[in-house]
């Protein structure tokens, strides 16, 4: 069985094909809430239209665990995705629960065409996979961990390194990095 770090995470360009793959602009709008906040499946309908600010591109956040609550940047592209779905008052996706937000992500997935069993065997079909994803890319552009532990709305900067895996283009740098290390030993 794969530990935490060996996890899954998608490459940017396979979480662009996971967004194309979404059928209607509601679909493509929860992913990329999903991805951009780093939320739970559970936290999606917690998204509250008057906590959000579309001009300024932030949201007013609670996280479901242990109550955390935040304003949080969100893109320009999240912000544009989630305009037509806006009312005045109330959940953003009112419709959305774990279990439709869980559903949404392994169908995704498996229309990207990437693998879908269980994670522990490199399937990337469940339903933490933008969460962790977002996580890590954040991780690898260089924020630090205490950042990236606001970000994902966790107590502890612990649970927040359980979140981080590492993309096959950063395990290529770290290889040729290590590489280049031993080759100075020679030079």
């Amino acid at each position: 069985m794969a530990t935490s770090y060996e996890r899954p995470v998608l490459e940017l360009a396979e979480l662009r094909r996971v967004l194309e793959a979404a059928h209607d602009p509601e679909e493509k709008a929860v992913a990329l809430l999903i991805y951009d906040l780093a939320l739970r499946a559970g936290e999606v309908r917690g998204v509250l239209a008057e906590h959000l600010d579309l001009a300024a591109c932030t949201v007013r956040l609670r996280r479901s665990k242990k109550g955390v609550i935040a304003t949080v940047g969100i893109a320009p592209e999240t912000a544009r995705a989630l305009a037509p779905f806006v009312k005045s008052r109330g959940p953003i996706f009112p419709g959305w629960n774990e279990r439709r937000v869980r559903y949404l992500v392994r169908k995704l997935v498996t229309r990207a065409g990437l693998p879908h069993g269980p994670a522990q065997d490199g399937g990337k079909a469940f339903s933490h996979i933008l969460r962790r994803s977002r996580a890590t890319h954040l991780f690898e552009s260089g924020q630090n961990v205490r950042a990236i532990q606001r970000r994902l709305g966790h107590k502890s900067p612990r649970t927040t390194m359980l979140y981080l895996g590492m993309t096959e283009e950063e395990k290529r740098q770290t290889d040729r990095e290590a590489s280049d290390i031993v080759g100075r030993i020679f030079e």
